[in-house]
């Protein structure tokens, strides 16, 4: 939550300016939360260059995970929003044996 992430960057001396967040706009959206969030911040031109980034996700039972990268912000694509839906094959979340 982003109580979490503020009492985190704060016992690291971390300025939460610095640290975008998008929970108000999705919400918490499991593993698209990242690229949800890089979507948002960097896509359709907002920033330019070389970016390092910082990427910290916070799951179920303070779970966590984190990845060092860089990335080119032009290569970073605009969220797009449709009604369109996909209906070509199957999905399932049952497990196969």
């Amino acid at each position: 939550s982003a109580e979490i992430i503020n009492d985190i960057s704060g016992k690291l001396g971390i300025p939460t300016d610095t640290l975008p967040m998008n929970l108000n706009k999705y919400g918490n959206t499991a593993g698209n939360s990242i690229p949800l969030l890089l979507s948002d911040h960097l896509g359709g031109g907002k920033k330019s260059g070389d970016l390092h980034v910082l990427a910290v996700g916070f799951g179920e039972g303070f779970s966590w995970g984190v990845a060092d990268f860089h990335v080119t912000a032009e290569d970073v694509l605009e969220v797009s929003f449709t009604s369109e839906v996909f209906d070509d094959g199957h999905v399932t979340h049952e497990m196969s044996v």
